[in-house]
């Protein structure tokens, strides 16, 4: 179907689970050509390699392609320390991954947890992804003056553009000359251009979500009660359930219903969470 394009950035090789998603398979029928598999074949890779497949890959195909909507199965498995993935992605790295998707692809993004089997690193990832699409500010991605692409980044990306070549005319500039001669350096990225235009956007996001638009430049705004330190009443909605543990010490775990029982009064409980968007603490 060539009114959907899928993309996906993952672990490939024959004795990795489920051993599809090579770089030629591209669709069939009317749909050829809007499969886009970045197949890695070795583990170790980070922040800089993701971003280096996304920025030539991913971009210019969805840039191409003007989605009205962007749903992402977002595999926490790559993260630095997952048992599975083994590959180094940090929390930054999928802030400016998601940030980057929607500034310059698409802002209308749904995004559904999938791997992830490390619950301290799948609850950080999980806070930067949701911070990025709010416009929280913009974290670091930590590079060294001498640091490098993983060869198995470029080998990667060379067989990528090989095959995508004939069905996106998208890759003509400097950076993807060099990524499909298997000679893409750090510097190709411009990446302090990227993080400053990342900034940029995140301050209009953020403006949205706290004032339903962008303000003008220049123009002063007034912090809302309980942005400086102060903690937040955290409302539970339509939640039916939470476990009993949750419930504050000072009621004894449990309060008595009006029926009798001695389940917890959810609707009741006032619990305060850190002072993020996200209600995580650091």
């Amino acid at each position: 179907d060539d009114r959907v394009l899928y993309v996906s950035l993952h672990r490939y090789g024959k004795d990795f689970f489920p051993g599809t998603g090579a770089a030629d398979e591209v669709g069939e029928g009317k749909g050829e050509g809007y499969t886009v598999n970045i197949p890695f074949e070795t583990t170790g890779l980070g922040d800089l390699d993701y971003l280096a497949a996304y920025q030539v890959v991913i971009e210019p195909i969805g840039q191409k392609f003007k989605p009205d909507l962007v749903i992402v199965a977002c595999g926490f498995d790559a993260a630095r320390g997952d048992p599975l993935g083994s590959m180094l992605l940090t929390p930054a790295g999928y802030y400016h991954l998601t940030a980057r998707i929607s500034a310059n692809i698409q802002s209308k993004m749904t995004i559904v947890l999938e791997g992830g089997y490390n619950h301290t690193n799948v609850a950080k990832c999980s806070e930067a992804v949701v911070s990025a699409m709010l416009g929280d500010s913009v974290p670091l991605i930590r590079a060294g003056q001498d640091e490098s692409l993983h060869p198995g980044t470029l080998k990667a990306l060379k067989k990528v553009l090989r095959v995508q070549r004939r069905h996106w005319d998208c890759f003509d500039t400097p950076m993807h000359r060099a990524a499909s001669s298997g000679q893409l350096e750090l510097a190709d990225l411009n990446m302090s251009k990227q993080t400053a235009h990342l900034k940029k956007c995140a301050k209009e996001r953020s403006q949205i979500h706290q004032f339903g638009k962008v303000l003008p430049k220049g123009a002063k705004v007034k912090m809302r009660r309980g942005a400086k330190g102060s903690s937040l009443p955290f409302n539970f909605g339509d939640f039916d359930k939470v476990k009993a543990s949750d419930v504050r010490k000072s009621s004894g775990g449990k309060r008595k219903r009006k029926d009798g029982s001695n389940e917890p009064d959810y609707k009741s409980l006032s619990i305060k969470v850190p002072n993020t968007k996200t209600g995580i603490g650091s």
